[in-house]
């Protein structure tokens, strides 16, 4: 009897599962050959997790590719947000992409807060141009670029 990846023939000559995180074993469905994507094969049958940030690697030790908000570096992989606060995605060299209610400014390689560059903006694309206002106020385009102006006085909403 062949039986389909990820399973395996068992003692009694049916085909029964391996468990994740093996993605392919023998006699038994812990006994691993090879190994799902964030795990390596520690060589004795097991399946163990890569390093955090890892999505791919070698060992315990060194990866070989890194994971949504990681940035490879010297066979590991570290954490946007550790090396360029408020980053989501990144480089070495830089952050490619902000956490929400962030921009990034280029030219401090840094990102930075809507609300501290803009009054009343809680969702910006740049320094000067706001996305989404907080509650009471609203999105005005009037001073050339888009900003957030407070709305009337005893108004919550405008």
């Amino acid at each position: 009897i062949d039986c389909m990846s990820n399973t395996f023939l068992t003692t009694s000559g049916t085909c029964s599962a391996c468990t994740v995180p093996c993605l392919s074993c023998i006699t038994s469905a812990t006994t691993c050959l090879t190994c799902y994507p964030g795990y390596y094969f520690d060589g004795t049958s097991a399946c163990v997790m890569c390093p955090a940030g890892c999505s791919s690697c070698v060992n315990g030790t060194v990866c070989l590719t890194c994971v949504e908000g990681y940035y490879f570096t010297a066979n590991s992989c570290t954490r946007c947000n550790v090396t360029y606060t408020n980053c989501l995605s990144c480089n070495s060299t830089n952050c490619s992409t902000c956490l929400t209610s962030f921009y990034y400014d280029s030219t401090a390689n840094l990102c930075k807060s809507c609300a501290n560059q803009m009054h009343g903006c809680i969702l910006c694309s740049s320094v000067s141009i706001c996305l989404f206002c907080a509650p009471g106020h609203y999105l005005s385009a009037m001073t050339g670029n888009n900003s957030c102006q407070p709305c009337a006085q005893g108004c919550s909403t405008c």
